[in-house]
Formats: C-alpha cells, structure tokens, sequence
C-alpha cells in the first residue's frame, strides 16, 4: 500500500496489520493512527526512507527490507535511528545494503531479536561481527557475502573477548565472491562463529570452498545435528582430511567426495546425493552409516552398473527417493526390509519407466519390501501393472504391510474407486480388464488439454 493514498483510517485497536509498503514515509503520514498496529512490515525502499516512523510501530514484530528502486524519493530529512520497536524480532535485510541505519537498528533492538538476516561485503564482516555479542536472544542467523568493487585481500583477524550465545539454533552463510580472495579471507568470521555460535544444532553453508578454520568450527560443534552444504561442487582443503561429527543426524550434501571426508557414525538422513556408477552404493558400507533411515539420490552421468541397494547395507532404510536422470538409468530392485515410504522421479516424459519397472518386479515378488506403505511414482506408471501389482501385494499376501499410498498425477473417474478399493485391501468388482486400464485406452483422459 501507498499511505498518502489511504487518508485517516481508524481500525478497531484488536486488529493486526501486515502490510507492503511502498516508497518512503513522509512526516505528515506519521499520523495515521493504525502505524501501531503494524506487526509484519515488507518496505520496498531504503531504510533510510523509513527511519521517522520507528517510533510509530510500537508493536512491529517483523521487519523486511526488499530491494529498494534508487528511482524511490527518499526521504530529503535522511535522519539516524535513536530508537527501534520495542517489540521487534526479525529483521530480513538480505536484500538490502548494509548500511549505518540497519546497523542502528540492529543495535538498538538487540535485546529482542531473534532472526537476523543481512547482505554485506567481506570488508565489512568485522563491521557485523563486532554487534554479534549484543544478540543475545538471536535464535537464527543468515549472512549473505558477496563482491562490491575492486578485490582486496582483506584479512580480518577475531581477538576473544566474549562469551558462547546459546541460543542460536540456526546458522546460514552463502559465499558469492570472486576465487581471487584468497583462502583465509574469511577466516575471522569462522574464528568469531567458534566463539559466539558453539550450540548450533542446523548449519548451512553455500560456498564454492570450505576452509580450515571453517572445518574447524564444524569440528567444534557438539549439539549439530543437520549440515547442509551447498548445490554446486565444494572444494576442501588438502589438509582436511576428516570431518567427525558424531552427533549429526541429516545430512545434505551432493559431493560424493564430501561424504567420504565426513563421518557422521550416527547420520539417519541423507539427502541430494548425486551418484556417478553403481559401485559408488557399494562404499556405504564402509562409510559405516549403519543407522541411515532416509536416502535422497540422483543418478547424474550415464553409468553401464546397475544402481543397487544392497540390503545388507541399508537394513535400516524407511525412506528412499531416487531422481533419474536418464529414462534408461539401469536399476536392481532389492528388498529393503524397514522400507516405508518409496519415492522415484523421471525426466519429464509423462511416463514412469523406473515405476514401471518397480511394479512389475512386485508382480513376481509382492514379498519384496515387506514393511512399503507408501509410493510416489510423481509420473505415470502402466495402469494394468499398478492394478495388478497392489492385486498381488495386498490381496495376496498376509504377512506383509499394504500398500495404502499411491502418488500418481491423475487417475481417470472410470476406476478411481477400484484403484482405492486395492489401497483399502478390497476385492475388485468392476471386472476391468488390462485393455482397459492400459495407458493406450486412457491417453485421450490423461492428455485431454480441456480438464
């Protein structure tokens, strides 16, 4: 909203306002009386723009900063923040400069705060750094890096003079800046991280290099439990040679190389892996993840070994999704015994050839998997190889669980309720036959660009 358009509104004093600002606010649109009952402010425009009107929102609770438009008239006073809302615990500045007033505004409302989220350069990490110990409430913490002008080695070195902040619980770093910084460019950040954030149970880090004093700070976190480490390759140093985090639980990473330098002997998750060749599935068991119940991955160049999960490897395994990236990726099924939940993803061709085969493997062996609930086939499968295989599975058998959860983009109105019949364990009494649940019969359904 534009507040010069909106004259004097009165709102009933319960009423909670979350709105989008635009522009700067002037002097005159300080009076509007409904100011404090803002809780959720999104500004599409300078801080600088907006200073006046801190003293107004007595009860804003979050504050998002956007990127702002130079072409926005600010405000020609451009005051300084003697003061912050009282009530105020987010502040999201990520796509905002840093500048003096965000600064204030972050010291100022210090003693509330608990999510902070800011931009900077790497000449002024010691900026943000030396305001970190005033935070003593913030709970989740993102800092944004990234290239301004001309590279600089700039090294900035963290002297101890404070004590651990145990309440943050969340750690976010992306690094976006040129390799000409050389590798110990942001080790005072690190050094400071070692200091303030021991307790630090969720750690990402989007970067292209993971550095020593970096692995060091992971090193030194006792209570971390989830690491997440960047989409695109990360490098590690030739003197990192082992990462040992033995209380992390879920981890998400794409470098198969990076799995190898963390050991983590109590890891439960495991997500976006990329895998390369089947053998690669054959050293988790040196990789001693004996506790993994889930498993994310994406087969990623064109392999001739088939991608097999061995279940002496992954007894433990409940929950399993795997992203093909070639129709005629060559995969085993195996029985997992402790599989619940199956969820398989195929470039984009309207047809599941991976479910396809599944369905057919659990036609000649529905004992396979004992403990499957629930498959996501994302795509579609032969319908007569689905109506079969849940026939053989949950009709069939006693001693194995039912398939109850099927995921599938659309089933036609003519057998939706024999296909919940067989989720449901019931006999079928429509007398389908295979021709008439074959893809061919239903393609004028499925790809009818009206429904």
């Amino acid at each position: 909203m534009n507040l010069s358009a909106l004259g004097d509104i009165v709102l009933p004093s319960h009423v909670k306002v979350t709105s989008h600002i635009y522009g700067a606010l002037k002097e005159d649109e300080l009076s509007h009386q409904f100011l404090e009952q803002i809780t959720k402010l999104e500004a599409n425009s300078h801080v600088d723009d907006i200073v006046l009107a801190f003293g107004s929102l007595t009860n804003l609770s979050t504050l998002w900063l956007q990127g702002f438009d130079e072409s926005f008239q600010r405000n020609s006073s451009k005051g300084v923040i003697f003061t912050a809302p009282p009530h105020l615990e987010t502040i999201r500045a990520s796509q905002h400069p840093y500048c003096p007033n965000l600064r204030l505004l972050i010291v100022l409302a210090a003693s509330s705060l608990s999510s902070l989220s800011v931009i900077i350069t790497v000449s002024e990490i010691e900026k943000v750094v030396d305001i970190l110990p005033l935070l003593t409430k913030l709970q989740n913490f993102e800092l944004f890096l990234y290239d301004k002008g001309q590279i600089s080695d700039v090294s900035y070195t963290y002297t101890s003079t404070h004590s651990v902040i145990p309440s943050l619980r969340s750690l976010y770093v992306h690094v976006n800046i040129s390799s000409e910084y050389g590798p110990t460019s942001l080790d005072g950040l690190f050094a400071a991280f070692s200091v303030l954030y021991t307790c630090v149970a969720n750690v990402t880090f989007e970067m292209a290099r993971i550095s020593n004093m970096a692995v060091a700070y992971l090193q030194g976190l006792q209570h971390l439990e989830v690491l997440k480490l960047g989409r695109e390759p990360v490098a590690t140093l030739d003197k990192c040679r082992e990462l040992f985090l033995p209380s992390l639980q879920e981890l998400d990473v794409n470098s198969w190389e990076l799995i190898r330098f963390i050991k983590a002997p109590n890891l439960i998750s495991l997500r976006n892996v990329f895998i390369n060749s089947g053998e690669e599935l054959e050293d988790f068991e040196e990789l001693r993840f004996l506790q993994l119940q889930n498993l994310h991955i994406i087969t990623w160049t064109e392999s001739s070994s088939p991608l097999i999960l061995q279940p002496d490897i992954f007894n433990a395994l409940r929950r399993l999704s795997i992203v093909f990236n070639r129709m005629d990726d060559n995969w085993t099924v195996t029985s997992l015994p402790l599989l619940v939940s199956l969820r398989l993803r195929c470039p984009l061709d309207n047809l599941n050839f991976q479910g396809n085969t599944f369905c057919a493997q659990l036609i000649y062996h529905p004992e396979m998997c004992p403990s499957l609930r629930e498959i996501d086939f994302g795509d579609y499968v032969e319908w007569d190889l689905l109506f079969i295989m849940l026939e053989q599975r949950n009709l069939c058998l006693k001693n194995v669980a039912r398939i109850e959860k099927v995921s599938i983009p659309f089933v036609p109105f003519g057998f939706r309720q024999s296909l919940l019949g067989l989720l449901l364990g019931q006999q079928r009494q429509d007398g389908l036959t295979n021709m008439v649940l074959s893809l061919e019969e239903t393609r004028e359904l499925l790809f009818n660009p009206s429904m």
